[in-house]
């Protein structure tokens, strides 16, 4: 007999010990769509209820306390069935700083949790929603770090924590931790984490027994988590491997470095997939940076994390020089992280500047220039405003308003009135955006109104009339527009009034006017989905920052209003 199957055969029946006491069905949860699991409802349909609540603690413990998350009391008035129902339908990719944001503060808020209730139904309790959230949004470090914090008492709460915890090589578990786990009734899916486990860690024979002893316990496993497995001895034994549908488990293998990422790793779609390729040791590194971008923009790496993948590789010399010549149709992952290298080896403010200077003009015209700003700031920012820079004044305000830096923002914008480099252009451009974040700080005349209009024209923004329209809603929002109505009215030939409110926000409003902060929170994340805040209506956008300076979240609405009018060109 063959000596490999020899001793898969004893590996087999030793690890038979560690699986007695498993069932021989699979994890009810294993093929489980947890976002699925309930759909948007009210509470009774008989109004709206006061909920006693309990002492923050147990259900309701979270990493942010006070105020870096929404308080203690940020649940009260609104009932478990709405929070339970409304949870699985926050979106996990969100192109938006701002939403984000509020989405991990409303996860991670230590606050007191409304007790079941008769008639609340449903076997999964809201930690497990709220770290399968955590998880599928791709913020795997704070689904851990919950996780240590919040009883684990259904079966999703224990699979999103395992599943972020695998594919997070820091926080990965150890073979012997989840050899533990299976002695005690853990379920398939841990019985598959620890094969994947023997295999990460290099131990080839074991991992080949706990396959075979899975497969005659009668769990079923794919012939591509049976070729990953294997890759991670042999990669030449990869062949057609195709990633739809796959799992953390399977992530975690592909990601391991073993085996060469295909192309076709740019089409997954799951954030928290995407992170864990983004930084793993994964070749070759092109696909990687590819991956990583995706996972950036949907708020699965953060900046620092980008920055760092795009200079995994040294760009030649000659590529840096070439990228800054670069056309919108080359505008790609490779220019990107070669315009970064460039800008960060920089050796004085000029050099620095006429680099970025050239990928900011090239992320204004893609339409990424959220995305862009997040990145660069860190490399202006202790840049000061002085007329030796001027040429970039408005660019650079412009990276600072986009990443709430308003008061850097303003030497700069001052910079552009300045004789004799004036530019009234680009001021009055600037002009509506600073009035956006700092409100009566920045008053608009009727002249700034024109100004406006008349450098919306020249830059082909779309039509200048409906920008105006678009730009005073937002200013309505914040509730800065005061007697100027009339200044309003005249720039917009009288088409400056808002849309009427939709029932679904007029619901919205009266929850935000009742000081249900985590359900207006919650609510409005829902409402405006994954969309890009430029194709979100005006009179949508108009309530939801509305709704969210009535439960006293202004600076939050605020930066809302600011990221809605630099995604729409304004």
């Amino acid at each position: 007999m063959n000596p490999r199957r020899l001793l898969t055969s004893a590996i087999a029946g030793a690890l038979g010990a560690a699986f007695a006491s498993v069932p021989a069905t699979a994890d009810p949860l294993e093929n489980t769509s947890p976002l699925r699991l309930a759909k948007v409802g009210d509470d009774s349909g008989r109004g709206i209820r006061e909920t006693p609540l309990g002492n923050p603690g147990g259900e309701g413990s979270g990493t942010l306390e006070g105020n870096r998350g929404f308080g203690a009391g940020m649940w009260r008035g609104t009932s478990r069935r709405v929070i339970r129902n409304l949870l699985p339908h926050i979106p996990v990719a969100i192109y938006s700083q701002v939403r984000r944001d509020l989405a991990r503060r409303l996860l991670l808020s230590h606050a007191a949790i409304p007790p079941a209730r008769r008639g609340d139904g449903g076997s999964v309790g809201l930690n497990g929603l709220r770290l399968e959230l955590l998880y599928a949004m791709g913020a795997l470090p704070d689904a851990v770090a919950l996780g240590k914090r919040t009883p684990l008492k259904d079966g999703l709460a224990r699979r999103a924590l395992l599943s972020a915890r695998m594919l997070s090589k820091k926080a990965r578990p150890g073979c012997q931790e989840l050899e533990a786990r299976l002695k005690a009734g853990a379920g398939a899916f841990t019985e598959r984490a620890l094969t994947v486990c023997y295999a990460l860690s290099g131990d080839h024979f074991r991992a080949l027994g706990a396959m075979r002893m899975l497969s005659e316990r009668g769990v079923k496993l794919s012939r591509r988590f049976r070729m990953l497995v294997a890759a991670q001895d042999d990669p030449s034994g990869v062949k057609n491997l195709r990633l739809n549908r796959m799992d953390a488990l399977e992530v975690a293998l592909l990601a391991s470095g073993k085996i060469s990422l295909p192309k076709t790793v740019r089409r997954l779609r799951h954030p928290a997939y995407l992170r864990a390729i983004a930084l793993s040791d994964a070749k070759p590194v092109q696909r990687r940076i590819a991956v990583a971008e995706k996972a950036y923009r949907m708020g699965a790496l953060n900046a620092v994390e980008m920055a760092r993948i795009y200079q995994l590789e040294e760009v030649p010399a000659a590529r840096r020089a070439g990228a800054l010549r670069a056309s919108l149709s080359g505008y790609g992952p490779g220019t990107r992280a070669a315009l970064y290298q460039a800008a960060a080896s920089a050796t004085d403010a000029d050099k620095r500047l006429v680099v970025l200077a050239a990928w900011w003009r090239l992320s204004l015209a893609a339409g990424d220039w959220q995305a862009t700003a997040a990145l660069t700031v860190p490399l202006i920012e202790k840049f000061e405003a002085s007329a030796r820079h001027r040429r970039y004044a408005a660019l650079i305000a412009r990276v600072h308003l986009a990443t709430g830096g308003y008061a850097a923002a303003l030497p700069w914008f001052k910079l552009l009135r300045d004789a004799p480099f004036r530019d009234l252009r680009a001021y009055a451009r600037l002009r509506v955006l600073m009035h956006l974040a700092r409100g009566a700080d920045v008053r608009l005349t009727r002249q700034d109104l024109a100004g406006w209009v008349r450098a919306q024209s020249r830059h082909n923004s779309g039509n200048p009339r409906q920008q105006v329209v678009r730009l005073h809603r937002l200013v309505l929002a914040l509730g800065d527009a005061g007697k100027d109505q009339a200044v309003w009215q005249a720039v917009s030939g009288g088409n400056a009034t808002p849309a009427p409110a939709s029932d679904v926000w007029r619901g919205v409003r009266a929850i935000a006017k009742a000081k249900k902060v985590g359900e207006t929170v919650m609510l409005t994340l829902v409402h405006l989905g994954e969309r890009r805040l430029k194709h979100v209506p005006p009179a949508e956008l108009h309530d939801a920052i509305r709704a969210l300076q009535d439960v006293g979240l202004v600076r939050e609405a605020r930066r809302l209003a600011v990221e809605a009018a630099l995604d729409a060109g304004l």
